[in-house]
């Protein structure tokens, strides 16, 4: 590229962060970046972080606190979200003085029924989400743009299996059963799932709970299987960092009626199927194009 005589037009840095198994959700913590240094003059350090709340990703730009550079770094940047190709979805610039331990935060960064069910293909490949970094600059002689690469891998537990319930008629309006399973994975979590009838307007409802000694972010999927075996009704349930959940799942009478399908021999047969958000599995830096030069 020329050299140009405006100021921050330059592609000075690019640093291209994948986040590996995002499959429908995010860590229950902050997902942070391996530390990047982008400024082989003044020498500074710095991280992007991720988190999700119920609608939105949020993302940041963060100043290492204990950097080696100059207390104030004027830093144009921008940050993308880009599909497999390197192709920005989402994207936005900024300016702005970065103090060290500074951070720029974007709270509605992308929202999460988009990148995970509208635009899932354009957003994930092989459940990866890829984040770039780009600063921007002038373009000085002898300066050569670099390209860092890095890779977090996302921790995440899977447990399905098939809750039998006998007797389901017997079932009284407030009477609880429940199936406990874990403690498993890294945050040592243990879940409690409950089911239970309530009565409403004279009709009694089947509603689930589900009951984590931690908070956790998972996705419950609980489907009926019939006499056949077969998935008729499902219910599927996203958390965002809850200890209890409640939530319905069918009418009462919708079972007995048709209780030769769904109520063989007076027994429910549920299938339920769960995947945890388990922390960070791996972070690294996998390579930059030319290596940092940094000082002593």
């Amino acid at each position: 590229m020329a050299s140009n005589k405006e100021d921050d037009t330059a592609v000075l840095f690019t640093y291209i962060w994948a986040i590996d198994n995002c499959t429908v959700l995010l860590s229950s913590h902050i997902i942070e970046s391996p530390v990047f240094i982008y400024d082989t003059n003044v020498n500074s350090a710095w991280h992007l972080a991720i988190n999700q709340n119920d609608r939105f990703i949020l993302c940041s730009l963060m100043r290492q606190i204990d950097d080696k550079g100059p207390e104030i770094v004027d830093n144009c940047f921008e940050i993308a979200l880009v599909d497999f190709e390197g192709n920005a979805l989402i994207s936005e610039r900024h300016k702005l003085p970065f103090r060290k331990g500074g951070v720029y935060v974007n709270q509605s960064f992308a929202q999460i029924s988009d990148v995970f069910n509208r635009r899932r293909s354009q957003f994930l490949s092989n459940d990866t989400i890829t984040i770039r970094c780009r600063i921007f600059g002038m373009h000085l002689e002898g300066f050569v743009n670099n390209i860092c690469y890095a890779r977090t891998r996302l921790a995440i537990e899977r447990k399905s299996f098939i809750w039998v319930i006998r007797d389901f008629s017997s079932i009284k309006v407030g009477e609880r059963v429940s199936k406990p399973f874990g403690a498993f994975g890294t945050l040592n979590c243990s879940i409690l799932l409950n089911l239970f009838l309530v009565e409403k307007n004279g009709q009694q409802h089947v509603n689930f709970s589900i009951n984590t000694n931690v908070p956790l972010r998972y996705r419950a999927k609980i489907s009926l299987l019939d006499s056949l075996g077969k998935a008729r009704i499902f219910i599927s349930r996203n958390t965002n960092l809850n200890t209890y959940e409640e939530f319905y799942f069918a009418k009462k009478e919708l079972l007995m009626n048709d209780n030769y399908l769904y109520l063989p021999f007076d027994v429910l047969t549920l299938r339920c199927q769960f995947i945890i958000a388990d922390g960070i599995a791996s972070s690294e830096i996998e390579n930059y194009r030319y290596l940092p030069y940094t000082t002593n």
